[in-house]
C-alpha cells in the first residue's frame, strides 16, 4: 500500500489590498503558492525534494501537515483521506518534522528530557525516564542529556535531539527539512548515516527538502524536482542524475561540483533570476529561463506526465527514452 498520496495539490493565499479591494470582494487578488503537485511515497523510501529558495517546497511539507490549509487537491495516508482537522491530527501521530534550523526548534526554557516527553504528553501517551533515555540511545547521545537545556548543545547533538524528538511517536514517514544545515561536512555525514541506520532499523519513510544535490543524491531514492510552486520532475535518483530530463533539472545536476578536478561539468548555468510569484509566467513555468523554449511553451501549460516508466516531466519538450544504464 502508498503511504502518502498527493494528488493535485494547490495553495492560494489571498492578498492584502487596499480600500477597493475591502469595498469590492471580487477585485480581490491571491498568490499561488503551489500548484498541481501530485507524487506518491511508498513505506521505506526516500524521496528528496529540491529546488531553488522560493519554489514552495517548506510550505508544501507544512501543507502535508495540515499546518497550512491548501485550497485544492487532495491527501491521503495509508488510502484514507486528510480533509479535516481531525483527519491531520492524527496522521500527525504518524508523521513527524525534522525543522531546518535544529536549536531554534528547541525551546530554550525547556530540558531536553522535557523536548522529547512533549509529543507524548501531547497525545495523551506516558512519558518515562526510560522512554526519554531510550530515545537519546537510539540518537547515540548518553542519559544525562536530558537535563541539558538546547543552548548547552553543539550543532550536531541538537541535530540527534531534533532526530529523536522526531521518533518519539515511532512514526511512519518523517519530513526533514534541511537535515544538514549549517553543519560540518563530517557532521554532516554522522547525521545521514544515522538517518540512514534508523530507516532501515524502524522502517521509516523520508521525505527530504534540500538544496544539497549531493546529500540528496546519497540517501534518496527518488528525487522531485521543485520550480515556482511546480514539480517539473520527478524519478529514480540513479536514473535522474544520470539522464536529467528537464531543462531546469539539467541545470541543477550540472551545478553540482565534482570531486575530481579534471572533469568538467557542462556549463547549463541558468540565466536570469527565479520570477516573482505575483508575476508567474503563464504557460511553463520555466519559460523565461529555459534555453530550449519553443512557442508552445508560452501558450500551453505542459503536464506532468509519465515519460518513461517511473520517469515523470514536465515539459513539451521531452521526450521518451531507452532504459538507462
Amino acid at each position: 500500500m502508498t503511504l502518502l498520496s498527493v494528488q493535485d495539490l494547490a495553495l492560494d493565499l489571498p492578498l492584502r489590498g487596499g480600500l477597493l479591494s475591502a469595498l469590492n470582494p471580487k477585485s480581490r487578488r491571491t498568490l499561488q503558492i503551489f500548484a498541481d503537485v501530485s507524487f506518491t511515497l511508498n513505506p521505506g523510501e526516500t524521496l528528496g525534494l529540491v529546488g531553488e529558495s522560493g519554489s514552495g517546497k517548506t510550505t508544501l511539507a507544512r501543507a502535508l501537515l495540515g499546518l497550512t490549509a491548501t485550497t485544492n487537491g487532495s491527501i491521503h495516508f495509508e488510502g484514507h483521506p486528510r480533509r479535516t482537522t481531525g483527519d491531520f491530527a492524527a496522521m500527525r501521530r504518524d508523521t513527524a518534522m525534522m525543522f531546518q534550523d535544529a536549536i531554534a526548534s528547541l525551546s530554550p526554557r525547556m530540558t531536553i528530557g522535557a523536548l522529547l516527553a512533549e509529543p507524548l504528553i501531547i497525545h495523551g501517551q506516558p512519558a518515562p525516564k526510560i522512554k526519554i533515555a531510550e530515545m537519546l540511545a537510539l540518537v547515540g547521545l548518553p542519559p544525562d542529556f536530558a537535563t541539558r537545556y538546547p543552548h548547552e548543545l553543539s550543532g550536531g547533538q541538537a541535530r540527534r535531539v531534533g532526530v529523536a524528538r522526531a521518533l518519539v511517536l515511532n512514526p511512519k514517514l518523517v519530513i526533514a527539512d534541511e537535515p544538514t544545515a549549517g553543519l560540518d561536512v563530517s557532521v554532516q555525514g554522522e547525521i545521514l548515516n544515522l538517518m540512514t541506520d534508523l530507516k532501515t532499523r524502524l522502517n521509516l519513510s523520508y521525505l527530504i527538502i534540500s538544496h544539497n544535490l549531493a546529500m540528496v543524491r546519497h540517501v534518496s531514492d527518488r528525487i522531485a524536482v521543485m520550480y515556482l510552486g511546480r514539480l517539473v520532475e520527478i524519478g529514480p535518483t540513479r536514473e535522474t542524475f544520470a539522464r536529467p530530463l528537464h531543462p531546469y533539472s539539467q541545470s541543477l545536476i550540472a551545478s553540482e561540483p565534482l570531486p575530481d578536478p579534471r572533469k568538467r561539468r557542462q556549463d547549463l548555468a541558468i540565466k536570469g533570476e527565479i520570477p516573482s510569484l505575483l508575476n508567474r509566467p503563464k504557460a511553463c513555468v520555466f519559460q523565461g529561463r529555459c534555453p530550449h523554449v519553443q512557442p508552445i511553451c508560452r501558450t500551453d501549460p505542459p503536464n506532468l506526465r509519465e515519460i518513461s516508466p517511473q520517469r515523470f516531466v514536465r515539459c513539451h519538450l521531452a521526450t521518451p527514452i531507452g532504459a538507462l544504464a
